[in-house]
């Protein structure tokens, strides 16, 4: 017996059938293939308008387990900055923020010189912006000679145009060197300095 040829639109019909049937679409750019809960064949993955995928939970926004703040800066929006501040000098500038950026201090390292022991009433004050008055973010009461690291986690945030400031205040004889390390952002991205004022704890 002889077969006869199928024709071509025969073979396109068939195609077609094996598409509905499949989930599959051939196209001339590659193959598009719908990716489909097992148990609910309605359930598909969507890609969006730029060709990603659409991840979620269907639920509300989309969400990530764990933080994302924990990543590193990039080398060029890191910064380290000196500055000082002795007992009788006035208010000493440590970390000024760039024309159009913000910065996130992360770290302090202070240095102490003490001639000679300070007395109770001596103690280091930080402020953001202005001295005296200004906005008082923390003060260090209980002052030893040597070197100390203080953590600022998450981060103190210094608004673009605005500066870290600190002032020795008592009547010993006191020197605090202080170096900043942190990172810069888009000035945008802090808020400006607010009309309140207040004193931040004592550390």
């Amino acid at each position: 017996m002889r077969l006869k040829t199928p024709s071509a639109g025969t073979v396109l019909g068939g195609v077609a059938v094996v598409i509905a049937m499949t989930g599959t679409a051939f196209a001339a750019t590659g193959q598009l293939v719908n990716i489909a809960d097992g148990t609910n064949a309605a359930r598909i993955a969507k890609v969006g308008s730029t060709g990603s995928l659409q991840v979620g939970d269907a639920i509300g926004p989309l969400t990530v387990d764990g933080t994302t703040t924990s990543r590193e800066s990039v080398p060029s929006a890191l910064f380290t900055t000196y500055g000082g501040a002795r007992d009788g000098d006035g208010c000493g500038t440590i970390a000024s923020a760039p024309s159009g950026k913000a910065l996130v201090i992360k770290t302090l390292s202070l240095d102490t010189y003490l001639r000679p022991t300070p007395s109770d009433g001596t103690f280091l004050r930080l402020y953001v912006g202005p001295c005296e008055p200004g906005y008082v973010v923390m003060d260090f009461d209980k002052l030893e000679a040597g070197q100390r690291s203080v953590s600022l986690d998450p981060g103190l945030a210094i608004p673009a145009g605005a500066a870290l400031r600190a002032d020795v205040q008592g009547s010993t004889d006191l020197a605090v060197q202080i170096a900043a390390f942190g990172y810069k952002v888009p000035g945008s991205a802090v808020a400006p300095l607010s009309a309140s004022r207040s004193s931040g704890p004592a550390r």
